[in-house]
């Protein structure tokens, strides 16, 4: 599976079951140990990850936290058009941007014009988030009950894909 296909996906479909339980999945499992054993990884060291949201929400925290924990840096912007969005990605130079938009389409032409890797993080109040998809397929895939709850595994969980997916898409290879 290409790099830019992982990252510039509109549904969790393009990515395949065995990829996720193959590739994907494992990879979370490591960045879950990377954190329980308190291990500094500096694999990401030098990326970094532009944040865009029309509003703000928690899932931005969950993407930050795992960039941040992989040693990227993190750079939340704003704006209002798709030119807005060409223009950070030409002139701020981060390596990846994170995008959660109302409208579908602004989704659809940020991710074909851009330069950089593209992160569904959600379009409109329907919440299209395959990254969301895929934490609930590991959650379920993963299946071992938490003290916590549900709710908040699940939160722990998007951390940790999102660790995976980081890795995978910018990591030297």
């Amino acid at each position: 599976m290409d790099r830019n296909t992982i990252i510039n996906l509109f549904n969790t479909e393009e990515l395949g079951q065995n990829w996720l339980e193959k590739t994907l999945f494992p990879e979370v499992k490591t960045m879950k140990d990377i954190v329980k054993n308190n291990e500094g990884h500096n694999i990401l060291s030098g990326i970094i990850m532009a944040t865009w949201f029309e509003k703000d929400h928690p899932f931005r925290l969950a993407c930050e936290s795992a960039m941040a924990r992989l040693g990227g840096k993190n750079i939340y912007t704003f704006g209002k058009s798709l030119e807005d969005i060409r223009l950070i990605s030409s002139t701020c130079c981060p390596d990846i941007i994170l995008l959660r938009t109302k409208e579908e389409e602004t989704m659809r032409q940020a991710i074909s014009m851009s330069p950089i890797p593209v992160i569904n993080a959600g379009v409109g109040k329907s919440v299209k988030c395959p990254v969301q998809k895929v934490t609930d397929l590991y959650t379920r895939w993963n299946h071992v009950p938490s003290p916590l709850g549900f709710d908040l595994r699940r939160a722990e969980n998007m951390v940790y894909v999102m660790m995976a997916l980081f890795k995978i898409v910018l990591a030297p290879k």
